[in-house]
């Protein structure tokens, strides 16, 4: 069973699973205390509204990462088909974000290629699929929204510089279209803090 409400917990208590401690113990307890007492949730798919779109959502939380002595953020995206979530991932960026913008952009950037990749995967299953409409991705971040659609920008990091780069392929190329919406109809939010 997959339960998106335990991703951010998940992702937790795995950065310490090669040598737990006691508290760490105590949070996995926890975390199976609460799925034995919420079993009968689940996720529903449903054929109504747009249930033919294939969508995502994407968020970070800057600086807020649960080991204050690397302070890398937690990056986080969800992916819906039918309603429903099919893909999610909250994890700790593997680069140490400078601002918040960076770390949403950093967020937007995996979760563009889960969406690409993931079409790419449905296309193939399905004997009808609509490739030429762009994949929608919801941001909260205004800033790394434009930062995505501005020309190239020079930067120092090679790994930045690869992202913004391929972020302005996908958007350029119509593989994606890129939309803000508000924090508190976020629905990746959930996935970036406790």
């Amino acid at each position: 069973m997959i339960r998106l409400d335990i991703a951010f917990a998940l992702s937790i208590v795995s950065k310490f699973s090669a040598a737990p401690r006691e508290h760490h113990m105590e949070a996995v307890k926890r975390i199976l205390r609460y799925l034995k007492g919420s079993a009968d949730l689940g996720i529903t798919y449903t054929a109504e509204g747009r249930a033919d779109r294939y969508y995502g959502y994407t968020d970070s939380d800057f600086a807020g990462g649960t080991i204050p002595e690397d302070r890398r953020s937690t990056g986080a995206f969800i992916t819906i088909l039918a309603n429903g979530p099919i893909t999610w991932r909250s994890q700790r960026q593997s680069t140490i974000a400078v601002s918040s913008t960076q770390a949403e952009y950093i967020a937007q950037f995996e979760a563009m290629k889960e969406l690409v990749g993931m079409r790419n995967q449905l296309t193939e299953m399905m004997t009808q699929s609509d490739e030429s409409r762009p994949l929608v991705l919801y941001a909260d971040n205004t800033t790394a929204i434009s930062q995505a659609h501005k020309p190239a920008v020079e930067r120092k990091a090679k790994h930045w510089d690869i992202a913004l780069h391929k972020q302005r392929e996908f958007l350029d190329n119509g593989d994606i279209l890129l939309e803000y919406i508000p924090t508190d109809q976020m629905l990746a939010d959930a996935l970036t803090k406790p």
